[in-house]
């Protein structure tokens, strides 16, 4: 059976060249999917989440880089 992801929360935020992604975590399986912050102005208006990434996944996802 699959999840259908309706009840979520915001999660840690994830790594990226410049800045991070926002994470939305499903609260029920703990998949998530990463997103453009509101504020990002980089971000094209309509921008799509990701798709959905398993859970198993999210620790190093989230990571933060060590320089």
């Amino acid at each position: 059976m699959n999840c259908l992801h309706r009840e979520t929360a915001r999660g840690k935020d994830a790594p990226r060249v410049w800045g991070s992604w926002s994470t939305q975590v499903c609260l029920d399986c703990g998949a998530f999917r990463l997103h453009a912050h509101d504020e990002d102005p980089n971000t094209a208006p309509g921008w799509s989440k990701s798709a959905w990434r398993p859970a198993s996944d999210y620790e190093t996802a989230t990571r933060e880089v060590q320089t």
